[in-house]
């Protein structure tokens, strides 16, 4: 599927339902440098919790969705 304003519109319906049955923060791991990432998740109302070091030495951004 393509990305259109019917599509960002049903899934931000959707989104908007999950948030209703998730009663809980919702996290989620994205590259550092993966700026399309980073705007979609700030569409849903994600924010960047913290930057985090991973055992191989990579590094991801924690982004979170609070209640």
């Amino acid at each position: 599927t393509r990305w259109s304003r019917k599509v960002k519109s049903d899934l931000m319906r959707d989104f908007k339902s999950l948030r209703k049955l998730a009663q809980q923060d919702l996290y989620t791991l994205s590259d550092m440098t993966d700026t399309k990432h980073h705007k979609f998740l700030a569409m849903f109302g994600f924010h960047l919790l913290k930057t985090v070091a991973l055992e191989n030495g990579d590094y991801k951004h924690i982004y979170i969705s609070e209640i």
